[in-house]
């Protein structure tokens, strides 16, 4: 049997791209690199392209920049590859927090889209662009990003980025207070997908949903969705997001008063997302909020200093930056001034009033470390706020919400 020229580097090319769909990356890197020679002319673009990806999920995204570079640099590129190449760059910088270089790359992807008229590649760039807008804090940026990757999918006929699209754009509208719409997307984009089409996306969304339902005091739902989520992904093979989906649980079970149990889920997820530094941030944020519900002062103090000591705290995104000061301020306990002054500075900042959800923490953690009227009636106002945009149906979840509990408990004690 004759063998077709450049067989074995194609097979490669197409069991790489369905080994990095479903994140087996060490797999698809063991593909790529069975090929040392015998590309196809027409085929490197999207050789190097499938190195460079899989590069990136493997944590080696120097390495990315400088062969992206000096391929780009070599050879006159297509519009449509030129763009996947700075779609790639960009999500370099969002993996190293250098997000007005992402949202730079990411314009250009797009141009280079448009001007080829490549739209599967337009829907990437926009997804791009909406992961920086919610970096930068916007979240109305985010939800009008996220439509319109959800409208070029649907025009492409591309079923699951549309059901991607719905997932992403109701996560970025909680933000916005946008519960109802949030919902909706939720909903519709499990909808579409029925029972038998990508279980794997299907689960996906069933993990937003439950945060939303969290966010909502919906306990029982939200634990119905992340458990239904929890056991299909311990049958695959992609650990991160059932890394994900337990340390969700562990979230959920400190709201429900339980830390001794969100300690047990928060240990179990910690090996499945220990290469994943986002979610390794989380985990220890995680970590000091359960050590403070059991009044393990110290040791959420000596977690505090992990945390911090392997970089500036400017180096998270700016919602972390704010939950790690409103628990650096409950283990003071008002002993540090300087503490108190750093969180003040943070919430007064513009892109604060953009995340209530977030800044309601702070705020009642600034009251608790001391009387301030001015504080005291803004809490009081965005509680109200936060309070009226919840469904009319979960309103009732609203003063089960930990820091409305705290809230109320602050305002007995200085009541005139």
């Amino acid at each position: 049997m004759t063998k077709v020229p450049g067989f074995e580097a194609r097979l490669a090319l197409i069991k790489g791209r369905f080994f990095l769909a479903r994140r087996l990356n060490e797999a698809a890197a063991q593909e790529v690199e069975r090929v040392d020679e015998g590309v196809p002319p027409e085929k490197e673009v999207e050789f190097e392209l499938l190195r460079d990806r899989i590069l990136f999920r493997l944590g080696r995204t120097r390495e990315v920049v400088h062969r992206g570079l000096r391929f780009m640099q070599s050879r006159k590129l297509k519009s449509s590859y030129e763009g996947d190449f700075y779609v790639l760059m960009s999500a370099v910088a969002l993996k190293d927090r250098e997000i007005d270089q992402a949202k730079e790359f990411s314009r250009r992807a797009r141009a280079l889209f448009e001007k080829a008229e490549d739209l599967p590649g337009l829907k990437v760039a926009l997804r791009n662009l909406a992961i920086v807008a919610q970096n930068l804090c916007d979240p109305a940026e985010a939800v009008r990003q996220s439509s319109e990757l959800c409208s070029v999918a649907s025009r492409i006929g591309d079923f699951a980025g549309y059901c991607e699209g719905l997932d992403f754009r109701g996560s970025t509208r909680i933000d916005s207070l946008e519960f109802e719409e949030a919902l909706a997307d939720f909903e519709r984009a499990s909808g579409l997908l029925g029972d038998g089409f990508s279980p794997h996306l299907k689960n996906r969304i069933r993990i937003s949903r439950g945060q939303a339902l969290r966010i909502l005091g919906d306990y029982a739902a939200a634990e119905s969705d992340f458990s239904a989520a929890e056991g299909y992904f311990r049958g695959s093979r992609d650990t991160f997001s059932l890394g994900q989906v337990i340390r969700l649980q562990a979230a959920l079970a400190l709201d429900g008063g339980d830390p001794s149990g969100a300690r047990t889920k928060l240990e179990e997820a910690e090996p499945l997302l220990k290469d994943v530094p986002d979610q390794m941030e989380r985990l220890e944020i995680q970590r000091i909020e359960i050590a403070l519900a059991l009044g393990e002062n110290e040791r959420a103090g000596e977690f505090l200093a992990r945390l911090l000591s392997v970089g500036d705290l400017d180096r998270l995104p700016y919602f972390d930056r704010l939950h790690v000061l409103t628990l650096r301020s409950a283990w003071a306990e008002g002993r540090d001034p300087g503490v108190r002054d750093d969180l003040v500075r943070l919430v007064k900042e513009p892109v604060s009033r953009n995340l209530p959800l977030k800044r309601l923490p702070a705020l009642v953690g600034l009251l608790e470390s001391g009387p301030d009227e001015t504080v005291r009636e803004e809490v009081l106002a965005l509680a109200e706020t936060i309070r009226k945009a919840f469904p009319e149906r979960y309103r009732r979840n609203f003063d089960r919400k930990r820091e409305i509990v705290r809230l109320r408990e602050l305002l007995r004690d200085v009541a005139p």
